[in-house]
């Protein structure tokens, strides 16, 4: 009987994690991830479930062998020259690309064009890479290191997108004048938030709809989760259509 039941149960789908450092920093046989680890109740809250992957990665100990397989990523990639701006957007954990994208940078002798990170956590605490970005930004290899806290206290809420609107006039500029190139990494939710206000940046979804075209938007996003929900609740709109028509 629980032979026949693990044979229905579909095969754990393999969990992808953006790297965090650069290879003219580690070198081609070394590299970083940076992974939340998920903690979350069940819907009666009577059971803590952990992540399957997350929580494997924080209990082995250090040393164990594990199997992993790398996959490129050519469409998430900075600009071969120095001399085109990007701009980083990302929240949470979305930050590890652009850990290894600033890395990147420092590594090189002298900075570049304007290259901007505005990061979204929830408090100081949560701010990963802290000192690493600000280093960054006094040497000049990061132009704008600008973070959005939602749950400091003593301060309003704030999130990327509002930062976003804060600096409207250079993120116009950087786009429609120098070509930026522009990156987002996070969960799903930021995506849509950050596409909202960069189309109201440029001024509508024609020029938003050019960017994407040209190449120059880049979209590394996550959350499995959330994504299952939409797909429920398309089929069950599409359910509910079809019941009105009979």
């Amino acid at each position: 009987m629980l032979q026949d039941i693990l044979l229905q149960i579909p095969k754990l789908r393999a969990r992808f994690y953006s790297v965090s450092s650069a290879p003219d920093v580690c070198g081609n046989a070394r590299f970083a991830l940076t992974v939340g680890r998920l903690v979350y109740r069940s819907a009666d809250k009577a059971r803590i479930n952990l992540g399957f992957c997350s929580d494997f990665i924080a209990t082995i100990p250090i040393g164990t062998n594990v199997t992993v397989e790398l996959r490129p990523a050519p469409m998430f990639r900075m600009p071969k020259s120095n001399a085109r701006p990007i701009i980083m957007l990302c929240a949470g954990t979305g930050i590890a690309p652009f850990k290894g994208f600033v890395d990147q940078l420092t590594a090189r002798s002298e900075p570049g064009a304007e290259t901007w990170l505005i990061y979204g956590c929830r408090t100081r605490t949560n701010e990963l890479y802290a000192q690493d970005m600000r280093l960054a930004e006094q040497s000049g290899h990061l132009t704008k290191y600008i973070v959005a806290y939602s749950r400091e206290e003593g301060q309003p809420k704030t999130y990327v997108d509002a930062k976003m609107r804060q600096h409207a006039d250079d993120i116009r500029r950087l786009v429609l004048n120098e070509d930026a190139h522009v990156y987002v990494c996070g969960d799903v939710r930021i995506e849509t938030s950050v596409q909202t206000a960069l189309t109201e940046i440029m001024g509508g979804p024609e020029a938003f709809r050019a960017l994407e075209r040209s190449n120059k938007y880049h979209l590394d996003i996550f959350g499995a989760f959330d994504v299952q929900k939409q797909h429920v609740n398309k089929l069950a709109n599409a359910r509910k259509s079809l019941s009105m028509r009979e």
